[in-house]
């Protein structure tokens, strides 16, 4: 008697070599290495260009040398240091409800309290519903709906990374809108 295998995907990565990927690993021998094991794998801004590492842990990331998950340039070009309070990835300087972190991953502005992560319309139809929100290039997104707020949310759709600015329209054709249909935009980090 022979035991079926079971095979369960626990991972998927579609990368390119190409924006918005990290570019400058292909045919250089350096390799394309994890930011952050716990964060979505598919999103190219959880990847960067290091030393090759084979069945070792990951180099430090040459882009943040305070190890705090943001990088240095991005640290410096909106708090002026790295070392900076305001700078810290927990920290809420513009008073959005967004943290450092949250706002360097969905690519918005952290000092500026009207950039956040939002929805920008949703048109209801008699039989489909069209999302539209601005896409911050290279960065990717999931649409999530629900017909009432206690039942949890569904993803209606991923959005991927586009390679310039610029607003993103999603169509939700579900079968069974209903009379009340929710919207929920996430970055993969933010879920």
């Amino acid at each position: 008697m022979s035991v079926p295998s079971l095979i369960i995907l626990v991972d998927q990565i579609s990368y390119s070599a190409a924006f918005p990927w990290p570019t400058g690993a292909s045919g250089t021998g350096s390799s394309l290495q994890r930011l952050e094991p716990a964060r979505y794998s598919n999103d190219p801004a959880n990847w960067f260009v290091g030393a090759p590492t084979a069945a070792q842990p990951n180099t430090t990331n040459p882009l943040d040398t305070n190890g705090d998950g943001l990088p240095d340039v991005w640290q410096i070009q909106y708090f002026g240091s790295i070392s900076s309070p305001n700078a810290r990835p927990d920290a809420d300087p513009d008073h959005d409800g967004f943290n450092n972190l949250q706002e360097y991953l969905a690519g918005i502005d952290p000092t500026y309290p009207s950039s956040y992560l939002k929805l920008d319309s949703v048109e209801v139809g008699q039989t489909n519903s069209v999302i539209r929100f601005e896409a911050v290039a290279g960065k990717t997104y999931t649409v999530l709906s629900t017909p009432n707020l206690i039942s949890g949310w569904s993803k209606l759709a991923d959005v991927a990374a586009q390679v310039t600015n610029g607003v993103v329209t999603v169509p939700d054709n579900s079968p069974t809108l209903g009379p009340e249909r929710f919207y929920r935009l996430v970055t993969p980090a933010l879920r």
